[in-house]
């Protein structure tokens, strides 16, 4: 209504769009839309996007803020450019040949583009997106895969540049604000031995996964059971039977030196809950402060905990918590060094983890810490997070070759 400001969650909206939707009608549509986080929309085919695009692809004035566009690849941007533009005559298709992926050579093929000079329309503007800019291939699997690659690179460069303003943050204030830095680590010989077994006899492993009961389904899970197997021995290899040793892992002891150089507080995200529980407890041994945070943890109870963790007379508390539970809405301006224990599957998820620590009036430079295995698959996923976050620089910059820095 007039004058009014009214604040929303993401998953009221979910909710309630239907109602919403009803009362932004009553008045014609004439509203301003503000979306912090717009990348919650990144997935076209989420609930979220369409309970999103059902009440605001028709308001009059919207503004789109985030800090991470695109996450994994450049389709990720059409639902947001969808909702700005609503399908007009704004975002034409200027491509006159689009990819297509040939039925008997299964390689990308250029055809005529019917819809060449017309706008990416509601039904099908998405597939026609894809085609146009970042077609997706089938994978051995039978799974369709979208690459990092951007195709038809001078019309999207049209589309970012009257559409998306990029401001960093340190140009905001004017002075570097976070120290990244790649620490790399050796596994001990008894983490080699059980990696192999991993690599190479996989079959001895299974004893940890339940079976469908389906032999079809087992042997199609079997690659995502081997590599889940894989990023979690380069966490917690101890808790494999197959790990014959009763020292700590090189990097549970490489964290630990780290923390007890310093006497000042730290952070160590994990991506496992059961890591996390496990430096926890390895750290309880230290005569310091440890606070302990994850998704279970009610939103009360961790700005409890995050309040304490900040107050500690001695400045050299230390705080375990998961990734994901704190990725947003969360500050913690006081704690200057935190530690990438291991790494999620893009780099704006991970940044937005340890942006938590890094504020506007953050006086000191924050030193986040990437402590990852030589050698393993977490070698394989940093260069795929590096291939990925070419893409969130090229729609930054419009430079497709820009080497982001790990």
């Amino acid at each position: 209504r007039d004058n009014k400001l009214i604040l929303i969650s993401l998953t009221m909206l979910k909710k309630y769009n239907k109602h919403i939707k009803k009362e932004i009608k009553k008045d014609s549509y004439k509203i301003s839309l503000l979306f912090d986080e717009s990348d919650s929309i990144s997935n076209y085919h989420c609930k979220t996007t369409k309970a999103v695009m059902n009440c605001f692809r028709k308001a009059s004035y919207k503004l789109l803020m985030t800090g991470t566009t695109t996450r994994n690849n450049v389709n990720e941007l059409y639902p947001q450019i969808e909702l700005l533009y609503n399908n007009s005559i704004n975002m034409l298709c200027e491509c006159e040949q689009v990819y297509k992926e040939g039925k008997l050579t299964k390689d990308l093929e250029l055809t005529k583009n019917k819809f060449y000079n017309k706008p990416f329309s509601g039904y099908f503007g998405f597939g026609l997106w894809k085609s146009c800019f970042c077609p997706s291939k089938v994978t051995v699997f039978g799974a369709e895969k979208d690459t990092q690659y951007i195709y038809n690179k001078e019309k999207l460069d049209n589309l970012i540049q009257k559409t998306i303003i990029t401001r960093t943050l340190e140009e905001i204030t004017g002075k570097d604000m976070v120290n990244i830095q790649q620490m790399q680590v050796r596994q001990n010989d008894s983490e080699k031995e059980l990696y192999e077994i991993i690599l190479n006899e996989f079959f001895k492993m299974l004893k940890y996964f339940k079976q469908t009961g389906n032999s079809r389904k087992d042997n199609l899970l079997r690659i995502i059971q081997q590599l889940k197997t894989m990023i979690k021995a380069c966490s917690i290899p101890q808790v494999f039977s197959e790990y014959n040793n009763v020292k700590l892992p090189n990097k549970t002891i490489k964290i630990i030196n780290m923390i007890q150089s310093k006497n000042e507080r730290f952070c160590i995200g994990c991506t496992l809950k059961d890591t996390a529980k496990f430096y926890y407890k390895e750290l309880l041994k230290l005569d310091r402060k440890v606070f302990y945070i994850d998704g279970e943890t009610s939103w009360e109870n961790r700005q409890e905990i995050i309040k304490e963790f900040q107050n500690d007379d001695n400045f050299n508390s230390i705080l375990i918590c998961t990734q994901q539970s704190l990725s947003s809405s969360a500050n913690i301006p006081k704690c200057k060094n935190v530690i990438i224990e291991s790494l999620q599957w893009n780099i704006p998820k991970i940044s937005q983890f340890y942006g938590r620590f890094i504020r506007f009036n953050t006086k000191e430079l924050v030193n986040v810490y990437f402590v990852n295995y030589i050698e393993t698959i977490e070698q394989n996923i940093l260069l795929l997070l590096m291939n990925k976050e070419k893409i969130n620089n090229y729609i930054k910059t419009q430079d497709v070759e820009t080497n982001e820095e790990v």
